[in-house]
């Protein structure tokens, strides 16, 4: 479960590091956003949650609630736009830029150590 998060988490920062390249992002200025995060409307449970934690956490340092969109013709209308940050997680991303499937497999481990904490 833990490598299932990390590697939607990759995809998650993949997407973001590419739009990075064109020019400055901001995701939040003056509380206020314009920034969109995306997800398949077939997400997995996975994925959602990262999608989730996400907008929580961004909420969380910034005050500003970042609006999370599943349906198909929201995240057509959301990728023609040039001109706001977008989150692209999990399957959406890979299906959006294939390439990306490369890239990770470049950087994940071959054999991850997973360890649970079961203090009772």
């Amino acid at each position: 479960m833990e490598q299932k998060l990390i590697q939607v988490f990759l995809i998650a920062c993949f997407v973001l590091l590419n739009f990075s390249y064109s020019r400055e992002i901001v995701i939040v200025d003056k509380g206020k956003s314009d920034t969109r995060i995306l997800i398949s409307p077939q997400a997995s449970n996975f994925e959602r949650l990262a999608a989730s934690d996400l907008a929580k956490y961004i909420e969380k340092m910034t005050g500003v609630k970042i609006e999370i969109i599943n349906s198909e013709p929201q995240i057509t209308d959301t990728l023609t736009r040039k001109d706001i940050p977008i989150f692209i997680i999990g399957n959406l991303a890979l299906k959006e830029n294939p390439q990306l499937q490369k890239k990770l497999e470049t950087v994940k481990k071959k054999n991850p150590v997973l360890r649970a904490d079961a203090s009772l």
